[in-house]
């Protein structure tokens, strides 16, 4: 069996003028979800057709984390397609090539075409007519063994955090009195996008920046920089805390981020 749940941070990319000309996306469209291969098989397809899948508990998912055993591959000149398996079940995996990719990724997806070596596979579960795979975005080898288990902790923690989101008590600026929501002006400028910490929106908007400039991501030296004054210890700190809420994921390297979604 598989944990139910998933979760983690969400953010919105809009400026202030975008915010208000189209709806914000909801909670399930801006979240990297960690989840297992048995969540993602027995979830259903949404009823829009788009080929997202619905949880069980309804949630639809957008960017998920899967981390599982290769148990075979194909490697062709347009795209990689794996089998690959995490004891709840069988997912096929498929990642398709750009002859722009970088030296760093080639060399990366080639460090991957092994047969029964776990990968972390970061992209979006699609139904076609009733076949389930995932439409990888990132694919890369385990760093640690420590990553397996973190993986499967997220998977429980991110569940846990749903589900008790609906009891968490609003921050003091999204508080009402009199019927006025204080937090009202402050969305007018999008100050509510965030995460609510200052140093990880800092932190999250300099990832975004470089990681849209340089296609391997941001590199976390770019952030010490980037942050200065801060101590690299509290940068790391920082970063790991928006990974571990779902905001960023590594990329080719453990050192390398981009934003999720």
């Amino acid at each position: 069996g598989g944990y139910d749940g998933g979760g983690g941070g969400g953010f919105d990319q809009g400026s202030s003028q975008q915010s208000a000309q189209k709806p914000r996306r909801n909670y399930d469209e801006q979240t990297l979800t960690p989840i297992t291969i048995h969540m993602a098989l027995e979830g259903h397809p949404d009823e829009s057709g788009d080929g997202s899948i619905i949880l069980q508990d309804g949630r639809k998912l957008s960017s998920v984390v899967v981390v599982g055993s290769v148990r075979s591959f194909i490697n062709n000149s347009t795209n990689v397609s794996y089998d690959i398996e995490d004891g709840t079940g069988l997912l096929t995996v498929k990642q398709w090539a750009n002859d722009n990719d970088c030296s760093a990724i080639l060399e990366m997806r080639e460090q991957t075409c092994v047969d029964s070596i776990y990968i972390k596979v970061v992209g979006q579960i699609k139904d076609f007519e009733g076949h389930r795979s995932l439409m990888a975005n990132s694919v890369r080898t385990l760093s640690t063994g420590n990553e397996l288990t973190h993986h499967f902790l997220s998977v429980i923690h991110s569940g846990n955090k749903y589900k008790t989101a609906d009891s968490i008590v609003p921050p003091v600026n999204m508080m009402t009195k009199d019927g006025v929501g204080f937090g009202a002006a402050i969305g007018d400028v999008g100050l509510n996008s965030g995460t609510g910490n200052p140093q990880q929106d800092r932190a999250l908007a300099i990832i975004r920046d470089i990681g849209n400039r340089e296609e391997a991501g941001c590199h976390i030296s770019q952030i010490v920089e980037a942050m200065g004054g801060i101590p690299e210890s509290d940068v790391r700190q920082i970063v790991t805390e928006l990974s571990d809420n779902g905001e960023i994921y590594s990329t080719t390297t453990e050192e390398h981020f981009q934003v999720a979604g």
